[in-house]
């Protein structure tokens, strides 16, 4: 991070949001009210998705709303990145770590950012014995709800799903691609009895015939493969997970990742499953850009609400 950054945000008159907290410099001080303060809007950062608290900067109404307008610096020269690290530190419980300060010099003084990720637990303030989370731009405390399920954000897995094209062949009249779906398990806990189902426009996999609705393992591809029917237009959802379909076990522990259709398939030890292939020419261009279908995914995880996004068509059919 550069002192540039936090110059932008005066220069152009940045908001405050959900991931950004602005304040004078003069509210941070060695008085408890100050601490409880900052500790309040760090641990509610933590506990939404992170962000980043600005000790610095003056708000003035811009067009009625407030935004960053100066440069107000922290003057007391004790109030430094050692000594709001150890106050973060010594009065949240469980202590919260996961955050960086930055200091600045500047004119009069210098600026404190502290940078926070999103936490993995439900951390509490132990000067006022509360817990927040940030809503919009405003802390508010928390609920007994939502601390049990911050808490359980360390039992409960979480996964990155990456899907793309990889390209085999291209000429002016045929694009050929490999299909590669990814996960990676970003959690603190392993994932198990885990299940993800992504859908390919039919068109698009030429050559290959499915059964109508008939659920199996497709003798090329060695996954589970279904047709599908999505407003009149047909797809092909193909699935792994575990346990697989023979019984075998695919368990993703903390940091390790599963890559679907490289080289050398990651989720079968014994043999890579060809992958599967992509194609476009003309005439399947032609028919899949009036209704732009995309690449949909879901995932489905033990313990855990099912995940779904989508890869749009005009970032994988770039015929």
């Amino acid at each position: 991070m550069e002192l540039s950054w936090v110059q932008s945000l005066v220069d152009n008159q940045v908001q405050e949001s959900l991931y950004l907290e602005f304040k004078r410099g003069d509210a941070l001080s060695p008085q408890n009210n100050s601490k409880t303060e900052m500790i309040k809007d760090v641990t509610a950062l933590a506990h939404a998705s992170g962000g980043h608290l600005v000790y610095g900067i003056e708000e003035e109404p811009v067009n009625d709303i407030p935004a960053a307008v100066r440069l107000r610096p922290v003057t007391d020269k004790k109030l430094n990145k050692d000594w709001v690290t150890k106050v973060i530190t010594d009065n949240t419980s469980p202590s919260l770590t996961d955050f960086e300060v930055f200091e600045f010099p500047v004119d009069g003084g210098r600026v404190l950012v502290i940078k926070v990720e999103e936490a993995s637990t439900a951390h509490q303030n132990l000067l006022d014995y509360r817990y927040h989370q940030r809503v919009n731009t405003v802390s508010r405390c928390m609920a007994d709800f939502q601390i049990r399920d911050l808490m359980s954000r360390r039992s409960s897995p979480s996964c990155e799903v990456r899907v793309r094209l990889e390209r085999i062949t291209i000429n002016r009249d045929n694009h050929v691609y490999r299909l590669r779906v990814e996960l990676l398990n970003t959690g603190m806990v392993s994932m198990e009895k885990w299940w993800i189902s992504i859908d390919v426009p039919k068109e698009c996999l030429a050559g290959l015939t499915y059964p109508q609705s008939e659920l199996r393992t497709h003798p090329r591809f060695g996954k589970v493969v279904r047709e599908v029917d999505k407003g009149g237009f047909d797809f092909i959802r193909f699935s792994w997970g575990d346990p697989f379909f023979d019984g075998d076990r695919y368990i993703l522990h903390p940091g390790q990742s599963l890559d679907f259709g490289s080289n050398n398939d990651s989720l079968h030890t014994q043999a890579p499953l060809p992958p599967i292939v992509v194609e476009f020419n003309h005439r399947i261009f032609r028919s899949l850009v009036h209704r732009a279908p995309e690449l949909q995914w879901t995932l489905y995880t033990n313990h855990g609400q099912p995940v779904s996004s989508s890869v749009p068509f005009e970032q994988w059919c770039n015929f």
